[in-house]
């Protein structure tokens, strides 16, 4: 999953298959290996949310704190 999303986010246009993703660099494993990633990865919405929160830049002073 992890090489997968690194694919997804170094990917230089419009991606229009997960097949695709395993052309990228980034994903050093074979195309069948995307749709097993697919099929039983699983990712916790509410833990990503909270971690991407925690790295985000805290506001300036005087800025409003963002809100989501």
């Amino acid at each position: 999953m992890f090489e997968l999303a690194d694919a997804m986010l170094c990917a230089q246009g419009p991606v229009r298959s997960p097949v695709e993703l395993s052309l990228e660099p980034e994903f050093r494993r074979r195309h069948g290996s995307v749709y097993g990633a697919l099929a039983h990865g699983r990712i916790s919405g509410s833990r990503l949310r909270h971690l991407l929160i925690s790295l985000s830049a805290q506001p300036r002073a005087g800025e409003p704190p963002w809100v989501g």
